[in-house]
């Protein structure tokens, strides 16, 4: 690099060099006109001494002569010169023209003068100027190649005077780079003055414009926009834009626009992500706070703000001092552990409430700076105390759990749901002899009997597959000792929280003593069978052994009643045949008793009106109740009769037991109610009285054969096998004979038998149910306070 003195000095010669071609060139200019100068000079001197020596002729002549020869040769050296001179201007001046048109230029004239060296000077300027314009040419193919493929749109637009113009924008350049960028080729937008504004949003498009006229008339001014534009594909791209004015046009404004589509999107991923965010923190259920290294609170959830009182921003820049003074020690070391380590950790922290301590588990992380300097620590806290009293429960019911089991006799096995042992009680031990640890994940059919193996496994199976929820299984198990003992195991299914199978639990006991008692209860029970069988058979056969003489003793008792016997004799005869008439009902009763044991009871089941049947019941023993001082009374007329599947012969039979007794055990100036009603598809039918009633002890021996309660010694007649066949015939007839009764006032004695369809003219009103319900003693007794005609069904008891 040359030196300031060096430029100075090449600056020097230069200038010297020049001052001698300008000299060169004067002389020359002096040469060509001092020639015919002299020669005139010379002429006139010698014209002057020719004048003054009398004029001669001759030097006259010569000097004339001089004159021309001077004039022509100064007119012909100045006519070289300026000829000279003339061509190489015009030589200067083409090859300038050249220049001008970036032509390339004649090759320079030979010389030194001043004309030659501007020629020179011409030449270079040329070529430094082709040179430049090469670099230029080469940076703005460059620059070309680099907006091309850069991101920025440069446009050129100009704007309308008029706001209400269909093209108050028109491009008037655009980069080639529109097509890659917008999607539409710079021809494209350049051909139609609205085809720009026709793909702007019409929502962007006052903006857009708003800018472009804030900027027109200030070069130095630059405003940003955004707007959206159409895509070729159809979509709308969003572009920032920065206009400027022009420079010299004052309705002209510069400048470049950036596709900022995935920018815009990303900015709204942004926003939706801190959005959801935002709501996940809101309105999560933990605790979420941010705290900075000196323990102030930067940032705090919903949930934590409503826990403290406040809102959030009360809660920013306050301490755990301001909150929780007792529990801030310890949260602040805790914090500051964090923050020591540089790594998240786990605590349980307790925190008393308004309504009492809570305890949270808080899982406390530091946040790092770039280089790894801590910069906040932030903490998510979720109230544990009901999983912990939860848990605290659940440990207490193991506890519970886990005693029981061992001190349960039964084993207790926990299953998968391929017969694995999961796990099983001590009992097991107790019973089989093996090692309780010795079972786990061994298969439950390992210790099952050969033969019992199969039918086990089908019925395990059932649980498996979900087809039952609990089985009873029973196989033969070997003990330690090799003996085979019999198991007896209550399975079911183990359901999880989701409703799935979780495994089966079986309760197992030994029952090979049980089965041993069984067998023998079994014998036993053939025996008894046997036995009553027997009786029944012998019963049978005595009863009908007995009534062949009994007939002939009753039918001779008959012939003599007609006798005209004296009185003692005819009362002899009457005690004879009531003797005879109540064997003979005995012997009936056991005989019944007998049949319904041995199966052997015919029974012929029909619809019956059940008050018919009432009512005959009450007129065949209104005799009875006449001289027992007993007022009966039975069911009202009624449009609707109850009709009963019974047999007619039977029912009348244990109505006639029931309310025979009702009377016989009843009190004079008692009373007998008989109701019948149909509730459910079976008809009721109760019969009512005043008597003594009885305790749950007599109750309960009440149906027992020949168990008089202790009544045998009171005059009153019956043998203890009424109820006991009547309750027997009931059964028969498929229904319930019970009984209610408190002691002093009276007992009540249910019969209940299905009713029977209605058939056609079934519904219609009896016309023969006469209206005295109320069959009155011969004698007339006190009547209980009350409707005498309201139905009575046991309500009583």
């Amino acid at each position: 690099m040359p030196s300031p003195g060096d430029s100075r000095t090449s600056t020097r010669s230069g200038g010297r060099r020049r001052g001698w071609r300008r000299l060169t060139l004067r002389a020359q200019g002096v040469a060509v006109l001092a020639v015919p100068l002299a020669g005139l000079v010379v002429g006139i001197v010698l014209l002057v001494a020719g004048m003054a020596t009398a004029g001669a002729p001759a030097l006259l002549v010569a000097t004339l002569c001089s004159l021309v020869v001077a004039a022509v040769v100064g007119a012909a050296t100045t006519l070289l010169y300026t000829r000279d001179l003339s061509r190489r201007l015009e030589h200067l001046t083409a090859n300038a023209e050249r220049l001008a048109r970036d032509a390339e230029l004649d090759p320079a004239q030979p010389g030194s003068d001043e004309l030659a060296l501007a020629e020179r000077t011409l030449a270079r300027a040329a070529g430094v100027l082709a040179t430049r314009q090469r670099q230029l040419e080469a940076a703005r193919t460059s620059l070309e190649h680099l907006v091309s493929a850069g991101p920025m749109v440069m446009f050129e637009a100009s704007l309308t005077t008029t706001l209400d113009d269909e093209a108050p924008l028109t491009l008037e350049y655009v980069s080639s780079n529109s097509a890659r960028v917008m999607g539409h080729s710079p021809l494209s937008l350049l051909s139609d003055r609205q085809s720009f504004v026709g793909l702007v949003h019409p929502d962007d498009l006052p903006e857009l414009l708003a800018a472009a006229r804030r900027a027109i008339g200030d070069a130095r001014r630059q405003l940003a926009v955004e707007f959206r534009v159409r895509h070729l594909d159809g979509s709308w791209r969003w572009m920032e834009s920065t206009v400027r004015g022009h420079e010299s046009d004052p309705y002209r404004v510069l400048g470049y626009a950036v596709d900022i589509s995935a920018r815009r999107e990303a900015e709204s991923a942004r926003r939706e992500s801190e959005s959801r965010l935002s709501a996940f923190l809101d309105n999560s259920t933990a605790l979420i706070a941010l705290k900075d290294p000196f323990g102030r609170y930067q940032f705090a959830n919903r949930a934590l703000t409503e826990l403290l009182g406040g809102h959030d921003r009360s809660i920013v820049g306050t301490d755990d001092f301001d909150h929780w003074p007792e529990a801030a020690p310890m949260l602040r070391a805790r914090d500051q552990r964090v923050l020591v380590n540089r790594e998240p950790m786990q605590f349980e922290e307790i925190i008393h409430l308004a309504d009492g301590p809570h305890t949270f588990l808080s899982v406390k992380f530091p946040l790092l700076d770039e280089d790894g300097v801590p910069v906040a620590v932030g903490s998510i806290a979720t109230d544990i105390t009901e999983v912990k009293e939860a848990l605290a429960n659940v440990a207490a019911r193991e506890r519970v759990l886990s005693t029981v089991i061992g001190a349960s006799p039964d084993v207790i096995t926990i299953l998968e749901a391929d017969g694995t042992i999961r796990t099983t009680s001590v009992a097991f031990e107790r019973i089989f002899g093996f090692p309780t640890r010795t079972l786990v994940d061994q298969s439950l059919f390992d210790v099952v009997h050969p033969d019992d193996r199969e039918g086990t496994r089908a019925r395990f199976e059932l649980l498996s597959r979900g087809e039952r929820e609990r089985v009873t299984l029973r196989f033969r198990g070997r003990t330690a000792d090799g003996v085979w003992v019999t198991i007896e195991s209550h399975a079911q299914v183990i359901t999880g929280t989701g409703g799935d199978s979780d495994g089966i639990v079986m309760v197992s006991r030994d029952i090979t003593d049980q089965i041993a008692l069984e067998e023998a209860l079994r014998s036993a029970k053939e025996q008894a069978e046997r036995a009553s069988t027997a009786k029944s058979e012998f019963l049978s056969r005595v009863s009908h052994e007995l009534r062949t003489p009994l007939n002939a003793m009753l039918g001779f008792t008959q012939l003599l009643e007609l006798e005209d016997l004296d009185q003692e004799s005819s009362e002899y005869v009457d005690q004879i045949s009531r003797a005879g008439e109540h064997l003979l009902a005995l012997i009936n009763e056991v005989l019944d008793i007998a049949r319904i044991e041995t199966d052997h009871m015919n029974l012929r089941i029909e619809p019956l009106p059940a008050p018919d049947a009432v009512r005959e019941v009450l007129e065949l023993t209104a005799p009875l109740a006449a001289r027992a001082g007993v007022a009966l009374h039975g069911p009202p007329a009624d449009t609707t009769r109850p009709t009963v599947l019974a047999d007619r012969q039977r029912l009348l039979q244990v109505l006639l037991n029931l309310v025979s007794n009702a009377i016989k055990y009843n009190h004079p100036g008692g009373r007998v109610d008989v109701a019948t009603v149909e509730v459910g598809g079976r008809v009721r039918m109760t019969v009512h009285d005043t008597g003594p009633g009885l305790d749950d002890e007599q109750i309960a021996r009440l149906f027992v054969p020949f168990d008089r309660l202790g009544l045998e010694h009171t005059g009153v007649e019956g043998t203890g096998v009424g109820l006991a066949l009547s309750r027997g015939l009931t059964e028969r007839m498929d229904g319930t004979l019970s009984v209610h009764s408190t002691p002093g006032l009276g007992s009540s004695f249910v019969v209940e038998l299905p009713a029977a369809p209605l058939a056609d003219g079934d519904a219609d009103a009896d016309a023969e149910a006469d209206d005295h319900h109320d069959i009155a003693p011969a004698t007339p007794a006190p009547s209980p306070v009350g409707d005498p005609h309201t139905s009575f069904n046991g309500g009583r008891t």
